[in-house]
């Protein structure tokens, strides 16, 4: 996998063009309140942007005595890490949304409190050795499809 495939896969599947878009409104915002605070007019709305964009076209100076493939990684790797954190925002309330929709809601939503994005799974075995089943098609379907991807017990599990 190349570099510029696993940047764009950084930013969209984690959220992360949202992030990043949501960062720099933010800047933008708080750019201007400070300068109305100090009677100035302040930036135009692109300004962060641009102000991103010059960073980036930047060129990189590497010190002599520092591995040079280290220098440049670790800040990719860092930034993965920053986008990373938004895997483990809670999105219970959006996935819920989706129920809330007229006609489309039970399409999307399935049974009541699931949502439009959900995971199929089953545990099976004794409590010290267990086996987990993830069934990854039940992620690509919305809810009212997802029964069909759903793990069926062949027989009830006995009690001990």
């Amino acid at each position: 996998m190349n570099t510029l495939t696993t940047i764009i896969t950084l930013l969209i599947f984690p959220g992360g063009l949202c992030l990043l878009l949501l960062g720099l409104a933010y800047e933008w915002v708080d750019r201007k309140l400070v300068a109305r605070l100090q009677n100035r007019v302040g930036p135009r709305w692109f300004q962060p942007l641009a102000d991103t964009i010059k960073l980036l076209a930047k060129e990189e100076v590497v010190p002599e005595n520092v591995q040079a493939r280290l220098f440049t990684v670790l800040p990719v790797i860092a930034l993965a890490g920053a986008l990373t954190s938004a895997l483990y925002v809670p999105l219970f309330g959006l996935n819920n949304a989706f129920q809330q929709i007229p006609i489309l809601g039970p399409l999307l939503g399935g049974r009541e409190g699931e949502g439009l994005v959900g995971v199929t799974f089953a545990v099976q075995g004794p409590l010290n050795n267990p086996q987990f089943r993830i069934n990854p098609l039940s992620i690509l379907m919305p809810g009212v499809f997802r029964e069909l991807f759903e793990f069926r017990a062949k027989e009830l599990p006995q009690v001990e």
